[in-house]
């Protein structure tokens, strides 16, 4: 059982109650190289152009591939460390649920408890898994796996979940989808969590329905903003050489979401630097979202250098089977032979001014000085699409010390992403058809058999 307490905020738009510099994260006790649990070292890109990201990463055992690395960092010039670290023990938490979680092994068909099917969060295709039979079962409703304890907010009743959509599949058990952490998130209680894993899911959605839709969503000027942070990164933006492209990602929901596309004006061998980077960014107010996105499309332009990849790049342009990682999604369409691919996102000739797109959204969402009642207009909005929220609080010790919470957040019917160019398991969702229709871009149902095969350049 979840309870959700009020949670007084400093302002309207201050979602974290407490800064992350007011948490006790240790650096020394997290990063060391005997017992580190978030790896040994970390890597800070303070020459970055746009932004100042934090890298570090850690190896986590009992997955399909014993070398299984975590990755975590963060941005922003003030805090990149501290915000790493929360990260990282969000991730860390995430890929060690089951260490600390109560689960139940058995079979759908025979489980005494109500329960989560995954075709309900997208599934991939049967050719899909006649061809990675090494790697992926097809799932069966007689197939015993192991499940854990959520929450239904439209049950409002416990709820048991496949344990692999909430953390990396045991090498033990046959795994029927990727591992993402997706929807999970850390804060100083669990509605902060909650929120945070909320809008994850929420800006996820907006991206992959632009994208295997072929939809060009309604775009907003920036320039003419007055928010000195935003107007800062495009200056960056712009010095750095690139155009910056804002698509409003909304679709048929209320909870603002947003996507940045920089692209590359000109591409040289004097000038290599990567093409396209895509970001996104969900919050109740408009300018955290740009933020967000803004912050996300400024990471791969300075930390990848184009020449140390240029190889790969190419291999990943031809041969779309070749994107298998998180990275890879970030680097296919990097060249300017592959980046017209994703030229079709930013062709939208509706412009809104950030000023006319915030004074709407504000209009809608909530003006409280309580996270709860925050976290409750976005539950509610989604109870309101007809789809369930549903929470699972992820227990651990180490972000327990801290006092921190880590919760992951499943949406059934919002479009899950995932990781490898042939890794698709949106196509059987209804919301894949029917919202770009409901959001006024298309006249009838969008057809799944004419969805986008590239790869999707979110990373």
């Amino acid at each position: 059982m979840i309870h959700l307490a009020s949670r007084p905020k400093q302002n309207v738009t201050n979602y974290h109650p407490t800064k992350a510099s007011g948490y006790n994260l240790p650096e020394a006790a997290y990063i060391n190289p005997i017992c580190g649990i978030l790896g040994n070292e970390y890597y800070l890109a303070e020459d970055h152009t746009i932004d100042a990201p934090i890298l570090g990463r850690f190896a986590i055992q009992d997955t399909p591939s014993p070398s299984y690395k975590m990755h975590w960092g963060s941005h922003g010039r003030k805090y990149s460390l501290q915000t790493g670290i929360l990260e990282g023990l969000e991730r860390y938490a995430w890929a060690r649920t089951r260490s600390e979680q109560t689960t139940i092994f058995e079979s759908y068909d025979h489980l005494d408890h109500d329960a989560l099917h995954p075709a309900e969060t997208g599934l991939y295709q049967p050719a899909f898994y006649q061809t990675n039979v090494k790697y992926f079962t097809e799932f069966s409703t007689n197939m015993p796996i192991h499940w854990i304890w959520g929450y239904s907010f439209r049950k409002a009743q416990p709820l048991l979940v496949p344990e692999q959509l909430v953390s990396p599949a045991r090498h033990t058990e046959p795994r029927f989808v990727g591992a993402t952490s997706s929807g999970c998130a850390i804060g100083g209680s669990v509605e902060e969590a909650l929120l945070f894993g909320l809008f994850e899911l929420v800006e996820r959605d907006g991206l992959l329905l632009s994208w295997y839709t072929k939809t060009a969503p309604r775009r907003v000027n920036l320039w003419q903003c007055k928010d000195r942070q935003i107007l800062h990164f495009l200056d960056r933006f712009e010095k750095s050489g690139y155009d910056l492209h804002l698509l409003d990602t909304r679709f048929d929901r209320t909870i603002p979401s947003v996507t940045a596309i920089a692209s590359l004006r000109t591409f040289s061998s004097e000038n290599m630097k990567i093409a396209v980077s895509v970001g996104g960014g969900a919050s109740l107010n408009p300018a955290k979202a740009v933020l967000a996105a803004l912050a996300e499309a400024g990471y791969w332009i300075g930390n990848v250098h184009v020449d140390d990849y240029l190889d790969q790049m190419r291999e990943l342009a031809l041969n779309p089977h070749k994107v298998i990682s998180v990275m890879d999604h970030g680097l296919v369409y990097g060249l300017p032979e592959s980046a017209p691919k994703t030229h079709f996102l930013s062709q939208n000739p509706q412009v809104c001014s950030f000023e006319e797109y915030a004074t709407e959204l504000l209009e809608q969402c909530p003006q409280t000085l309580d996270l709860r009642e925050d976290l409750l207009y976005c539950i509610q909005s989604i109870l309101a699409m007809g789809l369930d929220v549903i929470a699972v609080e992820i227990p651990g010790s180490e972000h327990e010390r801290a006092g921190l919470k880590v919760c992951k957040v499943i949406v059934p019917g919002l479009l899950p992403i995932d990781f490898g160019g042939m890794n698709v398991r949106v196509l059987d969702l209804p919301r894949l058809r029917t919202a770009p229709r409901v959001a006024g871009y298309l006249e009838r149902d969008f057809d799944p058999a004419d969805y986008n095969r590239d790869p999707h350049p979110f990373s």
